[in-house]
């Protein structure tokens, strides 16, 4: 049954909406204050550099924080390809937890606009949890039940907590939504994607002008009609998406996975899968994919699940039959911007519907392995 904006916002949590920045790149303003039920403590410091900075949703009974016993925490760790992060923009699951009973710490990392590349980010969410862990006891927190979640990078820094040698055993339990897990795989998938210039009648150097990319659009629009304007606009597009990968990893990663397949292979949770020793241990691991995933690839979702339980990790998922890239994380978009649900859902499906069921699924998870 096709579920409603409504009706999922509703589903959330009794007084939290969903928040998420996938697709917008920008700042979002805090969105929550606290509350009877919920603590908001905000830009706690666990690093000495800008933008290591954590925001704490603490459950609470009245007015009075619990401290009778500790409580387990939730690392929830934004998205934005890791070229950004922004510790607000995943609020409405940091406050439903709390409202769950879990404390809740949204992050902010170093990412590529605050002047950082790989292994920026995840050395960013390793100080996080052992800052979490010298410090937890401080906010109640029991530092022996730790998880990640979060969705997209998000979801790969959380699982690489999951399988790095020096942290896995420090985490109990993991929720990835769409994150990837083979970051050369990732990058070739797209790769393979591309169409040849040839036919395009405009020069491959053109790409690497500043002026916008309608520009280009236009000018073949203008230049040449009917059946080969079209396929022209399709080479083009293709060709801007391939610089563009090549770019993205550039400012990123420093390199192609084919000049340094080093750095892909330590940036990747399969990669501390295969190399793990015989009887290694690993928290538990939720992965939530969609089969229409453009971005990541379901099978490299499968391979990782096949692998984990090769290793008998304790895996389990929830794979989404139409669901696409992003659709956590898009509601919050489409509420501040406010654009109707049915333009995103024609290009990405019932988004409220596929949200409200991994959500469920995740909180569920949670209750019985954190």
């Amino acid at each position: 049954m096709k579920i409603t904006r409504r009706q999922f916002l509703a589903g959330l949590s009794s007084s939290s909406v969903i928040v998420g920045s996938a697709i917008s790149g920008a700042s979002c303003s805090e969105q929550y204050e606290s509350n009877d039920n919920v603590e908001i403590i905000r830009d706690v410091e666990y690093g000495d550099l800008d933008k290591q900075n954590l925001d704490f949703f603490l459950p609470r009974q009245g007015k009075k924080l619990i401290d009778e016993n500790l409580t387990p925490v939730v690392m929830v760790i934004p998205s934005g390809a890791w070229i950004y992060s922004d510790k607000s923009s995943l609020e409405g699951y940091a406050f439903s937890l709390a409202e769950e009973g879990y404390a809740a710490a949204t992050l902010n990392y170093r990412a590529v606009l605050d002047g950082y590349k790989w292994p920026a980010m995840i050395d960013d969410c390793k100080l996080a949890l052992e800052w979490i862990i010298n410090n937890g006891k401080d906010y109640s927190i029991d530092n022996g039940r730790i998880a990640a979640l979060g969705p997209s990078a998000g979801a790969h820094l959380s699982l690489l907590l999951a399988t790095m040698p020096e942290t896995r055993g420090k985490m109990r339990s993991v929720a990835s939504f769409y994150g990837p897990t083979d970051e050369k795989e990732t990058f070739d998938n797209f790769k393979e994607k591309k169409v040849s210039t040839l036919n395009s009648k405009l020069p491959v150097s053109t790409l690497n002008s500043k002026l916008p990319f309608s520009h280009y659009i236009n000018k073949i629009k203008i230049s040449i009609s009917g059946e080969e304007s079209e396929k022209a606009v399709k080479n083009l597009k293709n060709a801007f998406m391939s610089n563009m990968i090549l770019y993205f990893q550039e400012i990123v990663f420093g390199a192609s996975s084919d000049e340094n397949p080093e750095i892909y292979d330590s940036a990747s949770p399969i990669y501390y899968l295969e190399t793990a020793s015989p009887g290694s241990k690993f928290p538990s691991m939720l992965l939530v994919h969609g089969m229409k995933d453009h971005v990541v690839n379901i099978g490299q979702i499968v391979n990782f699940e096949n692998t984990a339980r090769d290793l008998r990790v304790d895996v389990e998922t929830l794979y989404l039959d139409d669901a696409d890239h992003g659709f956590m994380e898009v509601s919050w978009y489409l509420d501040k911007n406010g654009i109707p649900g049915r333009v995103i859902e024609n290009m990405m499906g019932d988004i409220w519907g596929y949200a409200r069921e991994s959500w469920d699924v995740t909180k569920d998870f949670l209750n019985r392995r954190l």
